[in-house]
């Protein structure tokens, strides 16, 4: 079994890609949302493995964000959301600390749940009931967002090339292929959209569904 991934560790000193691949996602996931929720204010949106989330500050000043709330495991990630979330009185946030893997965090559902960068740091089984948890927090008609590394051989030699020289962080992170995503959300949302993100360089699959309704 890999050794897990060192959150404190990571978020003391980030890995050096992630500065360089977050505005690309941050972009990405704000045309999604406004695409798939054209013409909706007051959006509430719920992010899983959110902890010092990099998406909220461009997600709240690009949309209509009335409410934005995150749950992770990771206590340090939490207490840094918090102190950002502060500065944006706007919006109103919340932190909860909740391990995904064995729980759904009880809150009333949001019109957009995401993640990014969290299933792959589990086996399959894991991945699946990471993933499908979203959509138990989703309202209906809804939208799911979820972001994995896909191997690409574009992935594959950047990853090597970063465990060779000894600046990998993530020995757990197992990349998804796209099916095994799509997967994920079988009889709980139509897929809307499935895209590489080739810029990423470490490249990511992102998924986007429509929750079913009840």
């Amino acid at each position: 079994m890999p050794l897990a991934t060192d959150r404190d560790s990571y978020y003391d000193q980030p890995f050096v890609a992630s500065k360089l691949t977050r505005r690309y996602t941050s972009h990405w996931l704000k045309t999604a949302i406004r695409t798939q929720l054209a013409g909706k204010t007051g959006i509430e949106v719920i992010e899983f493995g959110g902890g010092n989330s990099c998406f909220f500050q461009e997600l709240v000043d690009s949309l209509p964000i009335s409410r934005y709330e995150v749950a992770d495991l990771n206590a340090k990630s939490l207490q840094l959301f918090e102190q950002r979330a502060r500065e944006v009185s706007s919006v109103r946030t919340a932190a909860h600390r909740v391990n995904l893997l064995t729980e759904t965090p009880a809150l009333p559902p949001a019109d957009v749940v995401f993640s990014v960068g969290l299933i792959e740091h589990f086996d399959r089984d894991g991945t699946r009931e990471v993933a499908r948890r979203h959509f138990s927090c989703v309202k209906d008609g809804g939208i799911v967002i979820i972001t994995a590394p896909t191997p690409t051989w574009l992935y594959r030699s950047t990853r090597g090339a970063a465990e060779r020289i000894g600046v990998w962080k993530f020995p757990d992170e197992r990349p998804l292929s796209p099916q095994e995503l799509l997967a994920c959300g079988e009889g709980l949302g139509s897929p809307l959209l499935s895209s590489t993100l080739w810029p990423l360089v470490l490249t990511q699959q992102a998924v986007v569904w429509r929750a079913h309704t009840a």
